[in-house]
């Protein structure tokens, strides 16, 4: 642990070391200098560091010693990113790494001279100087609508919990013209949930008619009529439901709750496919067995552990899994600065090119990216893709 905090912290004070000598030296057009606009302290420094660390890895690959990092320490405070970005415009600086979080953004339209990266995947009310590079909703819902079309799932319903995210969920949706059977907004308390979920499976309707054909069953006494009751008899409904499979926008926790409810309704994976969002290959979904078979949309998972495993060979511990994006922010704000450093915002921001990064393929259109998400299924704890 020693060892590694050294290593954090000779890294902190060679940045600042450049920091300061590039103050020196801010009029010299050959350099190439890039601002990094995240929380270093605070209940997200975590974060900070990590996408820290992936600058230094991006740095370390490109050996351009022209190269300039200007780090500055938001605390994911709106303020505090706004009294940042201004410091970095004062330095010189016009391409930005971050912020973080959406609410970040907001004042930073106020900073015209800059341009922001940021990392976050929320893509409602962005600033005309952000481009927002995160994996989202809708690069996701058009991984998992082609996915549905190839499996010739045509019966599918969408559930979406009520948290701050459901506009931006929606929003995605429709801009996809994809009519899925149902849209449903779900509770996140596990008692509402539950009774939720039972109702759009008809468990309680499916449970009646098992009842009523072993009543059927029970006085009769021909030979087939006993087969079926026995096998009857170690079931929990009877009927189908009216979907084939189930794309739920739950993470962590409530993504277990509403997939045990169906389990708990006699909806398996067995009778339906379970599609969920991102999840970042999370080793969480090995150790639930409801977990197991469901299908998930992400970036290139072989990148994507090469990534952590180098960086935990350099740094002693693994990275937090959206810093793989500010390994490729920084080869985008290289690449641009190394070409036209004068028209970053108008090559950025207009130019539809397509990029090929750690995260896969990806192009940028409209302030957002979009990403050549591949499908994913998990199976005895495993990430198989599908693609």
């Amino acid at each position: 642990m020693k060892l590694f905090l050294t290593i954090i912290l000779y890294f902190y004070l060679t940045l600042f070391n450049i920091h300061s000598i590039a103050s020196e030296e801010q009029f010299d057009q050959d350099k190439i200098k890039i601002g990094v606009l995240v929380p270093l302290s605070g209940e997200n420094k975590e974060i900070g560091i990590s996408i820290l660390n992936s600058v230094r890895m991006a740095i370390t690959n490109i050996d351009d010693k022209k190269i300039e990092v200007y780090p500055k320490d938001n605390k994911s405070n709106p303020k505090l990113t706004f009294v940042g970005a201004k410091q970095l415009e004062s330095e010189g600086i016009n391409l930005v790494i971050g912020p973080v979080f959406h609410e970040n953004l907001k004042a930073l339209d106020k900073v015209q001279n800059l341009t922001f990266i940021s990392l976050t995947n929320k893509t409602n009310n962005i600033p005309n100087n952000v481009i927002s590079l995160g994996v989202n909703a809708t690069s996701q819902i058009n991984t998992i609508i082609n996915f549905l079309k190839k499996q010739n799932l045509k019966k599918t319903i969408f559930l979406i919990p009520k948290t701050n995210y459901e506009s931006e969920i929606r929003n995605s949706i429709i801009k996809t013209n994809y009519n899925f059977s149902k849209i449903y907004t779900y509770d996140i308390n596990p008692t509402e949930l539950t009774s939720q979920i039972q109702q759009i499976s008809s468990f309680n309707q499916r449970k009646r008619n098992l009842e009523t054909r072993i009543k059927m069953l029970e006085n009769s006494d021909d030979y087939s009529s006993k087969n079926e009751l026995k096998k009857l008899e170690k079931m929990y409904t009877l009927g189908d439901v009216n979907f084939d499979s189930v794309v739920v926008a739950g993470f962590d926790e409530n993504l277990k709750s509403v997939i045990n409810s169906f389990l708990f309704s006699d909806v398996s994976s067995e009778k339906v496919k379970f599609i969920v969002l991102n999840q970042w290959f999370d080793s969480f979904f090995f150790k639930e067995d409801s977990l197991n078979k469901i299908y998930f949309p992400s970036i290139n998972y072989k990148n994507f552990e090469s990534y952590r495993k180098t960086y935990y060979k350099k740094f002693g511990v693994y990275p937090i899994n959206i810093s793989i994006l500010s390994y490729d922010a920084f080869g985008l704000s290289y690449f641009f600065l190394k070409q036209d450093k004068e028209n970053i915002k108008k090559n950025l921001l207009n130019k539809k090119n397509t990029y090929l990064g750690k995260i896969g393929k990806f192009s940028i259109e409209n302030k957002k990216t979009i990403h050549d998400l591949s499908m994913y299924q998990i199976i005895n704890q495993k990430f198989k893709n599908l693609n």
